[in-house]
């Protein structure tokens, strides 16, 4: 007796551990939280101000007004700030994010969702608690906190735990599958961000056409039905449980630049929702993609920073320019072709060497699903740099242009590429043929190793660093010139940094099966990497001097003379 509370007290003390370290990393990371303050963010100082008139009605009244003017010259407020209160599914929400909201609400959904994909595939729960910190900590998911992205953030939060529903009914747990899926896709469409919902779709369907492939190959084509029969009943029971937001957006849409209009002369230009231009204007760059591996590869936010060490605040400081020490806490480091950005898509150097392990390592049809869903994301995330594949995606899609930004669309490798490395260490550490483990480990180190150490001496004779926005700020040539070299020195120290962190995980792995270092150590140090490598990064985007004090943001907006009057 003794014994079987011994195994049950093991078998969930890697989960008690999990909770307390994620945690623990999320109230560290938040500290300013403890002292009252609270995250200030640009759209969350947006919604108050576009949402005033709709919440003072209504608390007013107690009725939820259906229109407010206070957005474009009017508009229906069930757009902005509708209540569904008999919505359960609200609380539901609630409850998993632990009754917390922006942003350590957020970070709770994206770690747990995370770990509970992982546990579904069968890797180990210690191992988890390193998957679930190298996708929660993903460059782009502190972004959109920092920008005050809520529906976007709890929508891509949820997009592990119904991908984990979908992947147990199709492995013949049709009811525990079936009502996963329903729940977590219902929670999905009620963060509403319909645009991370579809994006999710395309995630679902790839996969689904994956398992047909296997159950027709196994005969299994019955079981493949009941699953899919069990999924699309969810999928529906979780539309149901949000239809009037779903219907009066629906229908809002075909009034909106959304819907069809012959009000043009560019007929090349139109499709069924967006104009092209608009629908493409932030398309990820080609080589833009090598953020994923190093953060500043193309400079990082738009409005970023530099040290007093940088050559920038050198020649500013040599010309006797005034507030030379504030002018460099807000410069264009960016020099991609976005029209401007808060900060790159870095999945992590080490997720992207483990990635490229599982690549050569893995198989089976879950590793074709991934390279499938993370090409796809990459290449639409081309935008109007891939223009056949995007306007084939605008003109044939249902719904595809419906939706702007389509750099956006990188969410889908953002899940997709450590899951994949994740699963194939998982296989890897129980693998009894370690030398075949450590040849694909050693090839993997070439290819990411070889590609950083190419960009690490050639960067300068690559790249211009120069940006089409540059010539737009008409900055002196002085000026240009020293940016230029800062980004230069950007660009190669993140390489370096990018490098050093997959020499380090190479020789932690090479310890393990080289029978140097215990797997218990390997479980503690890997995450302990994953979060000194991607923490600095997400730092520089969203930092203690966001934090404000909680009156400036409850009340950004001071009623002035006029506004009293009566």
């Amino acid at each position: 007796m003794n014994k079987q509370k011994r195994t049950g007290f093991d078998k969930l003390l890697p989960y008690a551990v999990a909770l307390i370290v994620f945690f623990l990393i999320i109230i560290i990371y938040f500290s300013p939280i403890l002292e009252g303050k609270k995250l200030s963010s640009s759209d969350g100082v947006h919604f108050k101000g576009m949402s005033k008139e709709i919440v003072d009605y209504r608390e007013k009244t107690g009725e939820a007004p259906l229109w407010t003017n206070n957005m474009f010259g009017g508009m229906p407020a069930y757009q902005i700030a509708m209540n569904y209160d008999k919505n359960l599914m609200t609380y539901v929400h609630r409850a998993l994010r632990l009754n917390f909201h922006l942003p350590i609400g957020m970070v709770i959904i994206y770690l747990l969702g995370f770990y509970f994909l992982l546990r579904v595939l069968k890797v180990d729960p210690w191992l988890s608690i390193a998957g679930a910190i190298g996708f929660a900590f993903s460059s782009y998911l502190f972004i959109i906190l920092e920008a005050g992205h809520t529906s976007k953030a709890y929508a891509i939060g949820y997009m592990a735990p119904v991908m984990a529903g979908v992947i147990l009914a199709y492995r013949g747990k049709f009811l525990i599958g079936g009502i996963i899926t329903a729940i977590f896709l219902s929670l999905e469409i009620v963060s509403g961000h319909p645009q991370i919902t579809y994006y999710l779709m395309f995630m679902v369907l790839i996969y689904g056409i994956a398992e047909l492939v296997r159950h027709i190959r196994e005969r299994q084509f019955p079981a493949f039905i009941k699953a899919s029969s069990v999924l699309v009943v969810a999928a529906i029971l979780a539309i149901l449980t949000h239809t009037a937001h779903l219907w009066n957006t629906y229908e809002y849409s075909k009034q909106s630049i959304r819907g069809a209009t012959e009000l043009t002369t560019e007929l090349e230009n139109r499709t069924s929702g967006l104009d092209k231009d608009y629908a493409t204007a932030w398309s990820y760059g080609v080589a833009e993609t090598m953020t994923l591996l190093i953060p500043n590869f193309h400079g990082g936010s738009s409005h970023g920073s530099l040290s007093k060490n940088s050559e920038t605040y050198r020649v500013l400081s040599d010309n006797r320019i005034p507030n030379a020490d504030q002018i460099i806490k807000g410069l264009p480091l960016y020099w991609g072709t976005q029209p401007f950005t808060s900060g790159p898509v870095y999945a992590g150097a080490i997720i992207i060497f483990l990635f490229i392990f599982s690549l050569i390592y893995q198989k089976g049809p879950l590793k074709w699903w991934g390279i499938a869903v993370t090409v796809l994301s990459i290449t639409l995330a081309w935008g109007k740099n891939f223009m056949p594949l995007t306007e084939f995606f605008l003109d044939y899609v249902p719904l595809y242009n419906k939706f702007r930004a389509v750099s956006m669309i990188l969410v889908i490798a953002g899940l997709s590429i450590p899951l994949l490395a994740f699963i194939a260490l998982d296989k890897a550490l129980k693998d009894e043929r370690k030398d075949l483990i450590f040849k694909y480990l050693k090839l993997s180190l070439y290819i990411t190793g070889g590609l950083l150490l190419f960009f690490i001496l050639l960067a300068g004779s690559l790249f211009t660093f120069t940006s089409p926005g540059d010539a737009r700020m008409e900055l002196p040539d002085w000026l240009m010139s020293a940016l230029r070299d800062d980004r230069l020195r950007m660009f190669r120290t993140d390489a370096f940094r990018s490098l050093v962190f997959i020499l380090l995980t190479f020789g932690l792995l090479w310890a393990y099966l080289k029978n140097k270092l215990k797997l218990a150590w390997v479980l503690v140090i890997l995450p302990a990497l994953i979060l000194i490598d991607m923490w600095p990064v997400n730092k520089r985007y969203l930092n203690n001097d966001d934090f404000l004090r909680k009156a400036l943001i409850d009340n950004p907006y001071q009623p002035t003379h006029v506004n009293q009057t009566p």
